[in-house]
């Protein structure tokens, strides 16, 4: 089954996911990038802002081709219980129509269900197929065993 993996990372959590699920399913991986950089405490005060109230970013060009992936694996950050602004771009940009896809977040705290179902919500909108969802607690402890961590939380999933 050959497999794609979109993501964004904001402070490189997200991202050492994706990383760490490619290395297990094999896939292919492509990051989401805005086109405006967050930097400090204003970048997260935007990014909050932006979040709460379900904005979309502005994203980098990317190749949406999902031609030939059988699923594909779409990951973001939550941030205030929203998928970041790039994932929700990314989700009504792309051609997602009659693809198998499972979603991703990582999370500081325990309020990852409702970015999950606002991710799910837009791609079925879009005629997407909700294969399934998992979550990760970025904590440092998990971080440390990220591997294992990734494995037992999209298990079914590789």
């Amino acid at each position: 089954m050959k497999s794609l993996i979109f993501y964004y990372s904001w402070l490189g959590k997200t991202k050492s996911v994706a990383e760490a699920l490619g290395r297990l399913s094999g896939s292919e991986i492509r990051r989401v990038e805005e086109v405006e950089i967050r930097r400090g405490i204003s970048g997260f005060l935007m990014a909050t802002f932006q979040a709460l109230n379900g904005f979309q970013s502005e994203l980098r060009p990317y190749n949406s081709d999902l031609t030939g992936y059988d699923r594909v694996f779409i990951g973001s950050p939550v941030w205030c219980g929203n998928p970041a602004p790039a994932v929700t771009a990314f989700l009504r940009e792309t051609e997602l129509k009659g693809k198998k896809i499972i979603i991703f977040c990582t999370h500081v705290t325990s309020k990852s269900l409702p970015a999950l179902q606002k991710m799910e919500n837009i791609i079925k909108e879009r005629g997407g197929q909700i294969q399934g969802s998992f979550s990760i607690r970025s904590t440092r402890k998990n971080l440390s065993n990220l591997q294992e961590v990734v494995r037992i939380a999209a298990e079914k999933y590789l």
